[in-house]
């Protein structure tokens, strides 16, 4: 099997939480009135996003097969859930986005959707902000390592 086909099983296997456009737009509609019926979600959907609802139904069930989503009978409705909340979903994907694109460089991600993005000067700032606090940060944990190892380059005999 080609390249091709390796990121294809990759990307569908049971678990993975890697999602397509259509089923981020899925799960929004069940993180906002979670738990919903697939009626609540075509409802919701369907005019935004021109999707038929056998499509809608058919992405529901890719959901439930990636464990993004569950569901609980009630009567003759089914009502869905998320299993992650949208945090954790976007902080899964993120991850999954800078382990496979961008070979788990997180500062090559930023790098590229910062420079590739048309940012307003208030976005940039606040990026040059975060990135000065991220630096600071890195600073004290490095200046806290090295107030541990003793002059031998070992631990030093301090308590800490």
């Amino acid at each position: 099997m080609g390249t091709a086909g390796q990121n294809v099983a990759w990307r569908f296997k049971k678990g993975n939480r890697m999602y397509t456009e259509l089923e981020w737009q899925i799960l929004k509609s069940v993180w906002q009135g979670q738990p919903t019926t697939s009626r609540e979600i075509i409802r919701d959907l369907s005019s935004k996003i021109g999707s038929t609802p056998a499509t809608i139904k058919t992405v529901l069930h890719r959901l439930m097969e990636k464990e993004a989503i569950g569901f609980r009978r009630k009567g003759n409705r089914y009502l869905y859930s998320a299993h992650r909340s949208h945090a954790e979903s976007i902080a899964q994907a993120c991850s999954q986005l800078i382990q496979v694109v961008f070979d788990g460089q997180p500062a090559a991600a930023v790098a590229y959707l910062a420079s590739s993005s048309n940012l307003s000067s208030d976005q940039a700032k606040y990026l040059q902000e975060l990135l000065a606090d991220i630096q600071d940060a890195c600073h004290q944990s490095e200046r806290r390592e090295s107030e541990q190892v003793g002059p031998t380059g070992g631990q030093s005999s301090q308590p800490a």
